[in-house]
């Protein structure tokens, strides 16, 4: 499988976490499968989704862990498993990023996993955690008593939704420019792009 990047996009699986704020990640793999008129295959041997296609002149593999968000690496193990030479492309993570403000998108390519189980889980099946990380923000609750976990299971409300939209718009648009352009300029672009 000759692949220029695997991507792997971060969610839950099933109809509870469609829209929420956890699964960001999931909802841009779907934008970008659709601007291409790609569809997903659910492959029960790696318990994800996945689809090959041609990005930008690039050949990509998306993967959607179908694990839940904090057991996401299994997934990725066992495609590695099937294609030793995976190991050895890029990686691109999609993802919901609750340090960065709603609305907002930033790229970066390795650090910590920040409490976000999910990476820590890819970290653990790579054996390293230097991939790119496109960060989707989805902030903090507005009330300092919410818990974290409880607020990233929840849907965007009605309010949110129209930011929510242009969120994953500029995330594609981000995504294309991070394959066109490389890191650095698609960190200025992000940057370019606040709709908040």
């Amino acid at each position: 499988m000759a692949v220029d990047a695997i991507v792997i996009a971060l969610g839950n699986p099933g109809s509870r976490y469609l829209k929420t704020r956890h699964n960001a990640g999931f909802m841009l793999a779907d934008l970008l499968a659709h601007e291409e008129s790609l569809n997903f295959t659910f492959k029960k041997n790696l318990e994800a989704e996945i689809l090959e296609g041609v990005f930008e002149g690039k050949k990509l593999v998306i993967l959607k862990p179908l694990t839940y968000m904090n057991l996401s690496g299994r997934s990725l193990a066992k495609l590695y498993q099937q294609n030793k030479e995976l190991r050895e492309v890029d990686h691109i993570v999609l993802h919901d990023e609750v340090d960065v403000r709603f609305g907002r998108i930033k790229l970066k390519q390795g650090g910590s996993d920040a409490g976000h189980n999910g990476l820590k889980s890819l970290r653990e099946a790579m054996g390293h955690g230097e991939s790119i990380r496109l960060r989707l923000g989805v902030g903090r609750p507005a009330h300092g008593d919410m818990d974290v976990a409880d607020y990233v299971l929840q849907s965007f409300s009605r309010e949110e939704e129209n930011t929510a939209i242009d969120l994953l718009a500029n995330g594609a648009k981000v995504f294309r420019r991070l394959l066109n352009q490389g890191l650095a300029s698609a960190q200025t672009y992000a940057g370019e792009l606040d709709v908040t």
